[in-house]
């Protein structure tokens, strides 16, 4: 029977870590610094009333740590209080960076809170917090505290499903009514909700239509966007392959075809994914990828490095490409379904001269 019981405990402790483990702190911040956090800015409601950051909630001058109410912060060396003497209702919103919450399936909003009464008035101050979904946009109230909370208390907020974005703010308002200041520490955002990650879209759009200078490289063709959503498990990039639109394969400099990825949709955020190569009877491959795409939007983009125009016949030649059906291989499947030839090409161009200035090719610098 103690067999048994020791078996139900094992089993209890691994669904408890397993739960736990799906936990994901999405964002954070500690206001461990005795300035405003980097990001962070102020929107003065009524008055110019900015925030402190300090250890523990505000005490009589001269300023002492471990004399306030609460005497220390709940973790780190600090934390952010606002208080000014005044049962006026000044108010300053204390803002945090933009967050991209866009893919988010459960977070919530949790932080440490405490606001003491003042003894000698019988009055708390007040702790507000909002949201907005884009910089732009309207604060729309998730809580309000009106109500004495003498030493630090952990509150949770569930932030509503319809306000997910990729430009997501939160903002702890203070409002004083001559209490003894509201105090906030160890704000986090956190992933509560399991689902299973999944292929949303894949997108597959033309990079570029500027023309191309002989002699260039990494000159954008093509960029797959792949858009995935969930939380849980892997979504993997096993190979992708590509046809060519080409005028003439031979303008691609040898081991000039090339992909690059980024976690976005910018290039300028891209590496190197995979060793560059050539066309072979117009078709190309790229192989044991093993690329594990993050939940949102990633890209794959297809670059092209161009010939020197020696014997000068590559002008007005077609750069183009085009992804053919089951060119794209995730986690054993295979996509798109037809052949995918987005609208647009680029044109070669002869260049008289081209530099990059990628390596010297020993210009003259002549002081003025």
């Amino acid at each position: 029977m103690k067999f048994k019981y020791t078996l139900f405990f094992l089993f209890f402790l691994s669904i408890q870590l397993q739960v736990v483990a799906q936990d994901t702190i999405l964002y954070n911040e500690n206001f461990d610094l005795e300035v405003i956090p980097s990001g962070w800015t102020y929107d003065f409601e009524l008055g110019s009333i900015e925030w402190h950051f300090q250890s523990g909630g505000y005490s009589l001058p001269p300023y002492d740590p471990g004399t306030g109410e609460p005497p220390y912060p709940k973790q780190g060396d600090n934390n952010a209080v606002f208080y000014y003497v005044s049962p006026g209702g000044e108010t300053t919103k204390l803002i945090s960076p933009s967050y991209n919450i866009e893919y988010a399936v459960k977070p919530e909003l949790r932080f440490w809170h405490a606001q003491p009464k003042k003894i000698t008035s019988g009055n708390n101050d007040d702790l507000k917090v909002y949201y907005r979904n884009s910089a732009g946009g309207p604060w729309v109230l998730l809580k309000n505290y009106t109500s004495e909370i003498p030493d630090w208390i952990e509150q949770t907020i569930q932030l509503p499903d319809s306000s997910f974005s990729s430009d997501y703010y939160i903002a702890f308002e203070g409002i004083t009514n001559n209490g003894f200041g509201t105090c906030v520490d160890s704000m986090i955002i956190i992933e509560t909700g399991v689902i299973s990650k999944a292929i949303e879209s894949i997108g597959i759009k033309q990079a570029s239509t500027y023309d191309v200078p002989t002699s260039s490289t990494l000159n954008k063709i093509l960029r797959v966007d792949f858009k995935i959503i969930g939380n849980d498990g892997e979504i993997v990039l096993d190979s992708l392959s590509f046809k060519s639109l080409n005028t003439n394969d031979d303008n691609i400099a040898t081991g000039g075809v090339k992909i690059y990825y980024s976690e976005d949709t910018l290039f300028m955020n891209s590496s190197q994914l995979k060793t560059g190569g050539n066309f072979s009877s117009g078709n190309i491959s790229f192989s044991d990828l093993d690329l594990t795409l993050p939940t949102g939007l990633s890209s794959i983009w297809l670059l092209y490095d161009i010939k020197e125009d020696v014997d000068h016949n590559m002008q007005d030649n077609i750069l183009d490409a085009y992804i053919p059906e089951n060119g794209i291989k995730i986690n054993g499947l295979y996509f798109p379904i037809i052949d995918k030839s987005p609208d647009g090409e680029r044109l070669i161009v002869e260049s008289l001269f081209f530099d990059d200035f990628e390596t010297d090719k020993f210009w003259i610098f002549t002081p003025e």
